[in-house]
């Protein structure tokens, strides 16, 4: 998966001094209690710099989650694709119940970050954000095939 355009380091920075202040919020408080002036704080920088790249904090979850979405389907897409699916003809007894590893990682993926992913399942607003991020995922995995 090739990154369509190169973004300036400093907005990179950026960007994930305020994913990383809102994902360390999230897992104290909480989405729905956290407000984008905690963010902030917390990333130690302005207001004016977040609503220069986001709109509210639920479009800077959403894009935490297009990163994490776009990062996996790098990783995904470095791995051949013989290794996605075993080799039935010569699957030996020990081997026919084990994951080919591709779909191993998406399922550690989603282990390691399940405190998260339950978390902003729960909130008040989750519908919406289940629709951003379910489009999100369709992307991804139309841009990986």
């Amino acid at each position: 998966m090739k990154n369509k355009h190169k973004t300036d380091r400093r907005i990179q920075r950026t960007r994930q001094a305020l994913r990383k202040a809102l994902l360390e919020l999230i897992k104290e408080k909480g989405y729905d209690l956290i407000s984008v002036e905690e963010i902030t704080q917390r990333a130690n920088l302005g207001r004016a710099t977040f609503y220069l790249h986001y709109k509210d904090k639920e479009d800077l979850l959403v894009d935490d989650f297009n990163e994490l979405a776009n990062e996996r389907a790098r990783s995904l897409s470095e791995i051949p694709f013989s290794s996605w699916f075993p080799d039935l003809e010569n699957a030996s007894s020990t081997n026919e119940n084990k994951p080919a590893p591709p779909f191993l990682m998406v399922f550690q993926h989603v282990a390691n970050n399940s405190d998260l992913y339950n978390i902003i399942l729960k909130n008040e607003k989750s519908d919406r954000i289940i629709e951003r991020i379910r489009k999100i995922i369709t992307q991804t995995i139309t841009e990986f095939m």
